[in-house]
């Protein structure tokens, strides 16, 4: 939607009680569109990738407008979008088990965040996005990222953003003031759907595990020892651990060997 106000003139004349007006101008066309935008799905991730970094996408918002242009991105021209988010700032599982929240931003490097629920007004540098004379540029990307030390469990998640748009921009030019009748504004609204896939795995976390028997002048006098291994896995995923016999093992017990080539006796782990 969008509103205009049309140019208005009026004269007088000699005969006393007589006023004649005109309207010269003709109320602004929509110029601002948006719609449903193509959905924003991130992929597939093993769940250890969201625990361990943040992950972002850019989608396109399908907003477009056809006035941002060098004349009058300026002081005479605004851009303001509200995000609301169907679930608080999360995709949601199935029947709501598990939630990945994530964040908007309106630049790559993600300089301009766009809390849901709060009124941003972009800055004179984000309206290029649109692009130098209007649409030629597209319409606006938006960039969505996951927040870091999620624990989720296998399944797809999705979310759904609502934009609203407003708008507004003065035709007579950008730096020598704009008088009231030569002000266009209006609201737009485009939605998104957003969603990622959550994957089965698990993966040893750190270094190699050590096992150190330390050293004794007798066998007999060796004591058990430990070794501390981290695994990490999908939350609520069942999962089995193996433990080889080693590269020395005989007759499927396992064994050290010295590097002169001499093996200990055989063990069993504990």
């Amino acid at each position: 939607t969008s509103s205009a106000s049309p140019s208005v003139l009026c004269a007088s004349v000699m005969r006393r009680g007589r006023i004649s007006c005109s309207v010269t101008g003709t109320p602004a066309p929509a110029i601002c569109q948006g719609g449903t935008a193509p959905p924003a799905h991130f992929g597939g991730f093993y769940s250890w990738q969201l625990y361990n970094r943040q992950n972002s996408r850019q989608f396109d918002s399908s907003f477009v407008c056809n006035f941002f242009s060098v004349v009058n991105l300026g002081s005479n021209s605004e851009l303001k979008v509200t995000a609301q988010s169907a679930n608080n700032g999360a995709m949601t599982s199935l029947l709501g088990l598990g939630r990945l929240s994530y964040k908007l931003y309106s630049d790559e490097k993600g300089t301009v965040n766009l809390p849901f629920g709060q009124q941003v007004n972009l800055p004179q540098g984000g309206l290029s996005v649109l692009g130098w004379g209007g649409s030629v540029g597209g319409s606006v990307q938006l960039f969505l990222e996951t927040d870091a030390n999620a624990i989720p469990i296998a399944a797809t998640y999705t979310d759904t953003i609502t934009l609203k748009w407003e708008w507004g921009y003065c035709s007579f030019g950008s730096f020598l003031g704009c008088p009231g009748w030569f002000w266009y504004s209006g609201t737009s609204i485009t939605t998104v759907q957003v969603s990622i896939d959550v994957r089965k795995s698990c993966i040893f976390n750190g270094a190699t595990a050590k096992l150190n028997f330390g050293a004794q002048p007798l066998v007999s006098m060796f004591k058990p020892a430990t070794a501390r291994l981290d695994i990490y896995c999908t939350l609520l995923t069942p999962f089995k651990l193996y433990i080889g016999d080693g590269e020395n093992a005989a007759n499927g017990l396992r064994r050290t060997v010295s590097p002169a080539g001499r093996y200990s006796q055989p063990s069993q782990p504990r």
